[in-house]
């Protein structure tokens, strides 16, 4: 079995001021059109980790989105895999359904033109930045229940309360990366929040 390599990246998703002036909704509560943001409270970033056993490779990029449409992932796809040389079914996404972010969806009122391409370039050089950031590295994971913390907001029976969280470190221990993988829709945490 060959060693682990891995590299993780940043970069922010933060609106410009070009594209609050086109219009940026977000997404998740309300009604369409309801929610028009114009200014930044807390930054949403892409953060991507890349992985590798020296033969097969992956990235897998987290987006801090309510949701992305189909075009706006395969546009990261494409940008990515142009970066990096690995095929576009090697970049893996995922959005962290934050009620607080842009709509990339469309269904409160989307964002323009010109903030999509800069969301797709952002996320392609966060990708990119962790290909080239790739070297020796060590993983552990972790899962425990966590059963109370949430519930199935239809009322359904089926609620997984399964935590898993995931460290990588460098060669010599350093903090790389660490994914978390609980499902709690934001809900959760009630309307106060």
């Amino acid at each position: 079995m060959n060693a682990l390599l891995a590299g993780a990246a940043k970069a922010s998703l933060a609106p410009r001021a070009e594209d609050f002036a086109d219009g940026l909704y977000l997404g998740g509560f309300g009604a369409y059109r309801q929610r028009r943001s114009n200014e930044i409270h807390d930054e949403p970033w892409c953060r991507a980790l890349a992985v590798s056993d020296g033969n097969e490779a992956f990235v897998l990029a987290a987006l801090d989105l309510v949701g992305a449409s189909a075009p706006l992932l395969q546009a990261i796809r494409e940008d990515a895999a142009r970066l990096t040389g690995l095929p576009p079914q090697h970049i893996l996404l995922a959005c962290t359904h934050s009620h607080a972010s842009p709509d990339m969806q469309g269904l409160w009122g989307g964002t323009g033109d010109g903030y999509r391409t800069h969301v797709a370039h952002r996320a392609g050089t966060a990708i990119w930045e962790a290909w080239l950031n790739i070297g020796p590295a060590h993983i552990a994971a972790v899962t425990a229940q966590l059963p109370g913390v949430t519930r199935n907001r239809r009322g359904w029976p089926e609620t997984d309360d399964t935590l898993t969280v995931v460290r990588i470190t460098t060669d010599s221990g350093g903090a790389l990366a660490t994914l978390v993988n609980f499902a709690c829709h934001p809900t959760a945490s009630g309307p106060a929040n």
